[in-house]
């Protein structure tokens, strides 16, 4: 069976966030489109690796290829001129691919093989790719098992499906699988995945009953008067605006229309019992996420649904959230997400593809105190930006140690930063203030109460803590009266102030040490007898500022050892010429313990003079010191 060109544009459609299947490599060629439309049209190429026949051969034609990469791009360029393609290389057999199919009252999951067809009665002659098919299963509409037809392998429906969510199996057709579900079951325009789809099939089925005609959703899906009309339609707002209007079908049918606008470009969608449509489906699982604004008006649609169909919790979602997708698709898209939707945790609902508890096997979404290990009250409070997993994991250790600290009806950013930072449960992890592990939970409790009334200055009440630890108190208590940004300034400039005292007394303790001043030549009176006829002296700093002098005198960075020679680090000496001792000349570093000399630099880091160089290393002889720096040239 050969394969046609229209036909080919099916085969394959790579694993999702451009992963490649096992044994492929993709590169990808534009050229013209065939199109009479002039757009450009994607097709898939396949170069397959046939272990069976040992060579590469041409997915199309069936030709046998040179085993080098190269000239299989070119084959394909021949091969498919004059349209868009994507070239993959596949093993033969080891690449498997799933399709959808849509057909009267069910659809159809198959998995399939590539395969090089052999031309009947020629044993090196090709016609190209067929597919052999692995493993088939039919989901019907009104029931609630799924009847596997084909498994020659017995591998399983859930093993498949599980390999499918992986991305082991890659989809081999071009339209998406939420179209493809939706055009048998009307309820279905988003699919998480198709695990998640076949837990929630088995749980409540699905039907195929369309309750709007056709023509009713297409003038709907449409933009109606009044559609443009936004409250907070502006290029600067961040949140999309959500218009919803309710109407009434053959007197019993309610379907809520809502309409997402944002930036201009407008998403439509039609909700009722057991249906639902969308103008785009291929964004449905990024308009989830958006952050959404209802419109005026919008309260009276939703009352409206909320009294025809309760199971939804409509109104109870809208008092926490204004993202009423989310309870609407929940349904029939993630049954987690169905879960914090109904107990109101509007947050954990809307983060539910960023959350790690939500990636787990669909029969674990029973309780969302077994999922996230704290009770629904606590998820109920977190919002979009605070239900993070970090975020929720970290409540969870708080909670299991003592639930009365986050009895609180929010959660602020900085009671968010608080709550990692602090050493709340005792156990001194990562990064944590330490001086917060001796807090008692009523001073902890004190401290969130706090924080609550100051949402954005986390950071700096965390930062005064550590400051009010070095510092040795809390100079403005354990929760200041005054601004958390002023007593944070306050304390910090107080230890700098005492870090310079400090710092002043050990430079003058490090300089002022025998050992120090051991290597200067102007203490002793050997020393000037060695160096009477010398034209230069070495001599010490006495203070920090000193250094800051040399610096500035000698354009060099030797104000940024002050630290290092106070704790003992190094040593710094100035060269000075006997007639001019308060001029700077040179500047020379000395190892802490006083044995190596690492550099020694005229102004602005040049190299000493010769004269000086010779002094230097007269100098160091005399006092044992060993040259470890190519600064010093003449010998």
């Amino acid at each position: 069976m050969a394969i046609h060109k229209e036909e080919w544009k099916s085969f394959g459609f790579g694993r999702k966030g451009g992963e490649s299947g096992m044994g492929r490599q993709s590169t990808k060629r534009r050229g013209i489109s065939e199109t009479d439309t002039g757009k450009h049209e994607t097709k898939k190429y396949y170069i397959i690796n046939s272990e069976r026949y040992r060579g590469w051969y041409c997915g199309k034609c069936g030709k046998k290829l040179p085993m080098d990469r190269y000239n299989g791009k070119k084959h394909a360029e021949a091969c498919w001129s004059g349209a868009d393609y994507e070239t993959e290389f596949i093993l033969e057999g080891a690449d498997q691919i799933y399709n959808l199919t849509a057909c009267p009252g069910k659809v159809v999951l198959t998995l399939s093989l590539p395969l090089i067809k052999r031309i009947p009665g020629f044993q090196d002659r090709f016609e190209g790719m067929e597919r052999l098919k692995t493993f088939e299963v039919v989901y019907k509409a009104g029931s609630k098992i799924p009847e596997v037809t084909y498994d020659p392998a017995e591998r399983g429906l859930e093993s498949v499906l599980h390999k499918i969510r992986q991305g082991r199996f890659r989809r081999g057709e071009k339209a998406n699988d939420a179209e493809i579900l939706h055009s048998v079951f009307p309820s279905v325009i988003a699919v998480e995945s198709l695990e998640m789809f076949d837990f929630i099939y088995r749980h409540k089925g699905f039907c195929a009953e369309r309750k709007i005609p056709p023509a009713v959703e297409e003038r709907l899906l449409g933009t109606l008067p009044g559609d443009g009309d936004s409250s907070c339609e502006k290029k600067e707002s961040k949140a999309a605006d959500l218009k919803v209007t309710s109407y009434r079908y053959r007197g019993e049918t309610v379907i809520l229309r809502a309409v997402l606008r944002k930036r201009g470009e407008q998403t439509v969608f039609l909700f009722s019992r057991g249906y639902a449509a969308c103008s785009d489906m291929s964004r449905v699982p990024e308009l989830l996420e958006t952050d959404c604004r209802l419109t005026e008006g919008s309260a009276n649609a939703i009352r409206s649904f909320d009294k025809a169909y309760p199971e939804y919790m409509l109104g109870r979602y809208a008092e926490r959230s204004d993202n009423i997708l989310i309870p609407l698709l929940a349904a029939d898209y993630h049954c987690g997400m169905e879960l914090a939707a109904k107990a109101g945790a509007a947050g954990v609902a809307e983060n539910c593809r960023q959350l790690e508890a939500f990636d787990r096997h669909p029969s674990e979404y029973g309780n969302l105190k077994k999922l996230f290990g704290i009770p629904a009250g606590i998820l109920r409070v977190l919002g979009r930006e605070t239900a993070t997993t970090a975020n929720i994991e970290r409540m969870k250790e708080v909670f299991e140690y003592n639930p009365q600290l986050l009895c609180f009806d929010f959660f602020t950013p900085s009671m968010i930063e608080y709550l990692h930072r602090a050493d709340i449960t005792h156990k001194r992890q990562g990064n944590m203030i330490t001086e917060t592990g001796g807090f008692s939970d009523r001073q902890n409790l004190r401290i969130l109460r706090y924080l609550s009334g100051h949402p954005e200055e986390g950071h700096y009440f965390c930062d005064y803590l550590s400051a009010c630890y070095i510092l040795g108190e809390f100079p403005y208590g354990l929760t200041p009266a005054i601004p958390i940004r002023e007593a944070h300034d306050r304390t910090v400039l107080r230890i700098r102030n005492n870090r310079n005292e400090t710092l002043k007394l050990n430079f003058r303790d490090q300089v002022g040490s025998i050992a120090y001043q051991r290597l200067t030549t102007c203490v002793t009176e050997e020393d000037e007898e060695r160096f009477e006829e010398d034209a230069y002296m070495v001599t010490a700093p006495c203070e920090p500022d000193d250094l800051f002098m040399e610096s500035q005198n000698m354009h060099n960075c030797v104000r940024i050892y002050t630290d290092s020679v106070a704790r003992g680090q190094c040593k710094i000496y100035f060269l000075r010429k006997k007639k001019e001792p308060d001029k700077s000349f040179g500047t020379i570093e000395v190892s802490g313990d006083g044995s190596r000399l690492i550099q020694a630099k005229a102004f602005a880091n040049r190299k000493l003079t010769v004269s000086a160089q010779r002094y230097v290393r007269k100098w160091c002889v005399v006092k044992g010191i060993r040259i470890s720096t190519g600064d010093i040239t003449v010998r």
